[in-house]
């Protein structure tokens, strides 16, 4: 998911719990970057092959 704010870290602060507890084993990492550097560091990450992320 792509958002930012106030909003996005309360969305974080209930979806996230709902979501882990319908999927046992799966866990979320929500990693946030300033807008600035989010586009170098993500395809910094995807052109080296990294399995940092499964979801974009």
């Amino acid at each position: 998911m792509t958002y930012a704010g106030s909003p996005a870290r309360l969305l974080n602060s209930i979806v996230i719990p709902l979501f882990q507890q319908e999927h046992p084993g799966v866990k979320v990492q929500v990693l946030s970057y300033p807008f600035t550097s989010y586009l170098e560091k993500e395809m910094t990450v995807l052109e080296a092959g990294s399995s940092q992320y499964d979801i974009v």
